[in-house]
């Protein structure tokens, strides 16, 4: 899911080389876990977390579509607004970021929107938001352009019967975490932890996910510093956080970037 070496360096210091700079900012926290077996919990950091980067984004110059505790079909309208608006201008910046739930299922990834009604794993298809589908719209309407995904997803929230009893419990195909997907050709797609892996909700009381909080920190100090030495030190950051944590939050990117800050 990552390797995102270009990304802040490319849309913060060049922001006059691009037509434009959109944003769709996702957060989810009302989940209610009594919905389904994979027991979903309120998050009560995601919400905040799209709040605080999209109030970040809106300072670096982006144009920015913020949309919290929203179901399936609002998640859909939202991604093909922002995608819209994009319009296939020469140059644009198109960032799509999500807090919340996810999972993946036979080898893809999906977004949980709130209300989703997840009985068995037949239903992923129907109640989840896939995340290839923002990256299809995005190729369609942004191809030319520079698109990035950040995904702050992954909780700890499902119960360990689940994956140990899948089948029985009708969840095959159901795996922790996310799994790897490709960035689409001019782009870059970032992961708040490694393939497979799940992300912390932060310090009881903390405003934001763990690497939220991260990423916060360096877009407002190294906003002028490459891509490359900014997503390091969130990355060092995130794992001294949770160095402690049974298991160590690793942050990750993909990277299909066509050209370097150098060459723009």
């Amino acid at each position: 899911m990552l390797r995102y070496l270009f990304l802040i360096f490319i849309v913060f210091i060049f922001p006059s080389a691009y037509a434009a700079k959109i944003a769709l900012v996702i957060g989810n926290s009302a989940y209610d876990k009594s919905l389904s077996p994979l027991q979903f919990s309120d998050l009560p950091n995601s919400v905040n977390d799209a709040i605080d980067v999209a109030a970040e984004l809106r300072k670096l110059g982006f144009k920015v579509i913020l949309k919290t505790n929203v179901g399936k079909k609002a998640m859909m309208a939202a991604v093909r607004d922002f995608s819209r608006r994009l319009g296939n201008k020469r140059g644009a910046i198109g960032l799509f970021f999500f807090s919340g739930h996810g999972i993946q299922h036979n080898n893809l990834n999906y977004l949980i929107p709130l209300k989703a009604d997840i009985q068995t794993s037949i239903d992923v298809d129907d109640e989840a938001f896939k995340a290839d589908y923002v990256l299809r719209y995005l190729k369609k309407y942004n191809n030319r352009g520079v698109n990035i995904i950040i995904l702050d997803a992954c909780r700890n929230s499902i119960p360990e019967n689940v994956f140990k009893k899948r089948e029985s419990m009708g969840f095959d195909g159901i795996s922790q975490g996310l799994t790897n997907m490709n960035a689409p050709t001019g782009g870059l797609i970032a992961y708040a932890t490694a393939p497979n892996k799940v992300s912390w909700a932060g310090l009881p009381g903390e405003r934001n996910s763990v690497y939220t909080k991260h990423l916060l920190i360096a877009l407002r100090q190294k906003a002028n510093t490459s891509i490359s030495n900014l997503f390091m030190q969130v990355r060092r950051n995130v794992m001294a956080e949770t160095k402690n944590e049974p298991v160590q939050q690793v942050p990750w990117e993909l990277s299909s970037l066509l050209r370097t800050p150098e060459k723009s």
